[in-house]
């Protein structure tokens, strides 16, 4: 099926270097007693992975939509 499951669409967008950097950062932080600042990091990345995954499912949703209502107004001659 074209649209992911939340679950996959996390999967991908945590692989992604940003992610990884951030995760690498908090680590860091913690091993350092800035717990704090690992809070925040975790926090807005947390937030941040939300908001994408969102705009990223709605933007599939709709071209998904599209595709349909195109397959479904071209008649075959």
């Amino acid at each position: 099926m074209f649209l992911r499951g939340v679950f996959d669409g996390l999967c991908l967008q945590v692989v992604n270097p940003f992610y990884v950097f951030q995760i690498f950062s908090i680590i860091l932080w913690c091993f350092d007693d800035y717990y704090i600042y690992a809070a925040c990091i975790l926090i807005i990345s947390l937030i941040s992975l939300g908001v994408e995954l969102y705009e990223t499912r709605k933007v599939r949703l709709t071209v998904s939509l599209v595709s349909l209502s195109v397959c479904l107004s071209v008649s075959v001659c």
